[in-house]
């Protein structure tokens, strides 16, 4: 897998070095000069795989849109995810793959690109990334909300998800796996004053909900009856 960014060395230097079945990562980078020139198409008929790694600052959607347009469609969908870009404007996987729904490619293709095609690139055995009987039982289940939402590039840009994939359950192992908040973002991590307060939301949200009882009296059952009679209450 080569990483390719502002340089030198640059594309046209490293993308004539790759074979069949290695991958460029990036590959839609604004920073670096990928885009869907001649070097990048000769790589791509020549069995080189495209992998988004958005990032941080690797993912541009006017990049992948000529790349597209001319036929380069990604192979593997993937975050990069990092301190610096979990907060955004990355997020997360499913948020990632509405990036590329906005960008036109299909729901199936970018499904597949985010399960199915990483697991054969990386030659995984046993039917990893699919749901083939025999397979590791490691399944993430989406509700798919028929509902537009903006999403971001790591320069501003913004385009329109037709949809929005919300994680409804993950299991590992065939296990059931419990939500959980990631950790508190270091201090050295650069956070708009915006994604600051948006954290110290979720922080409070949160605590006000774990401090409320989680059911009322009535739908509660008495899980040790008594066995003597209640004294009268006068």
């Amino acid at each position: 897998m080569a990483h390719v960014a502002a340089g030198p060395p640059g594309p046209a230097d490293v993308l004539p070095l790759l074979r069949p079945g290695d991958i460029l990562t990036h590959c839609a980078s604004g920073v670096a000069a990928t885009g869907a020139g001649p070097v990048v198409r000769e790589a791509y008929a020549r069995g080189v795989l495209l992998d988004v790694g958005h990032g941080a600052g690797g993912f541009a959607f006017d990049v992948l849109e000529r790349q597209l347009a001319a036929g380069l469609v990604p192979h593997t969908v993937s975050t990069d995810l990092h301190a610096r870009s979990r907060y955004g404007p990355v997020f997360d996987l499913p948020t990632t793959m509405a990036k590329l729904r906005a960008a036109g490619m299909p729901l199936a293709d970018v499904v597949a690109a985010a399960t199915a095609t990483p697991a054969a690139a990386l030659r995984l055995p046993g039917g990893v990334g699919t749901l083939a009987v025999g397979a590791p039982a490691d399944i993430a289940v989406f509700a798919v909300r028929e509902e537009p939402f903006a999403v971001v590039d790591a320069h501003g840009q913004v385009r329109e998800a037709p949809e929005r994939l919300v994680n409804t359950a993950t299991y590992v192992a065939g296990r059931p796996l419990p939500p959980a908040l990631p950790e508190p973002p270091p201090p050295w991590v650069p956070l708009t004053a915006a994604q600051r307060a948006a954290l110290d939301r979720r922080d409070g949200a949160l605590r006000a909900l774990l401090g409320q009882p989680l059911v009322g009296p009535e739908e509660l059952a008495e899980q040790f009856p008594r066995t003597f009679p209640r004294p009268e209450r006068g």
